[in-house]
């Protein structure tokens, strides 16, 4: 009985903490999001509107066929490996140098600057290409920008909460839900012609994205934490140590 006390208190605790941690970080999630809308929606004034693909110089997608895996090699990024707004190279596979320059085409292999999208299973996730020597799978559009549109200034305006859900509702798909690109380039886009203002923007929301990453990081280790203690505790209890 008095293991169970002890017990029943220190859950208690936990599950409350555990309840703050993540709600802190749904808040911190939800801020971000709310000031990306606030930025991008209602558009101002001085700012020109366009269907997407008078942005484009280009939209497709990646390979469709089976790729060799290889230790070393050029990145193979699917729609898993784009997250937070970037590229995740870690959790990448890679690929041989011979088939990703004899197997796939062009339209397969991004540039740097061009933009991603997720557009299978995972929707509307999005990263700018910062290295040479990547293919994308068929999970995965590719948005090459013409000059309009900076491409950090395009990843966080189709990031924005308002565009998310045009494309989510623009998706279809019976069990898994897919964003057709034939679909994304004709939805209007509103933007500042400045590309000085689109830099400016680009900014002030790079910093706010690094902070609110920082603080998601802390509550999914405090999250983690608390579940280690549980465990912890719990081991203790049935060891005779509590």
């Amino acid at each position: 009985r008095r293991i169970i006390r002890i017990l029943d208190e220190a859950f208690e605790g936990l599950a409350r903490a555990t309840a703050n941690a993540e709600k802190n970080l749904k808040n911190a999630r939800a801020l971000f999001e709310s000031h990306l809308d606030s930025v991008f929606v209602p558009r101002s004034e001085s700012w020109v509107t366009h269907p997407l693909a008078d942005c484009l110089q280009l939209i497709t997608y990646g390979f469709t066929n089976p790729m060799p895996t290889t230790a070393i090699g050029p990145y193979m990024i699917t729609a898993k490996n784009v997250v937070n707004g970037k590229i995740d190279y870690a959790s990448a596979r890679r690929t041989s140098r011979d088939a990703f320059e004899n197997l796939l085409t062009a339209k397969s292999r991004p540039r740097i600057g061009d933009v991603l999208l997720t557009k299978d299973g995972t929707l509307g996730r999005l990263a700018v290409v910062d290295k040479d020597d990547i293919c994308i799978n068929q999970s995965v559009a590719l948005l090459r920008p013409n000059g309009r549109m900076e491409p950090s200034f395009m990843r966080y305006l189709l990031m924005s909460p308002a565009y998310q859900q045009r494309m989510v509702d623009d998706a279809d798909g019976a069990t898994i839900k897919h964003i057709y690109i034939t679909r994304v380039d004709k939805m209007d886009v509103g933007f500042p012609p400045s590309h000085s203002e689109q830099r400016r923007i680009v900014s002030i929301l790079d910093v706010l994205s690094t902070e609110t990453q920082r603080l998601e990081s802390i509550y999914q280790q405090k999250l983690a934490a608390l579940g280690e203690l549980k465990k912890s505790l719990l081991h203790q209890a049935f060891s005779g140590n509590l």
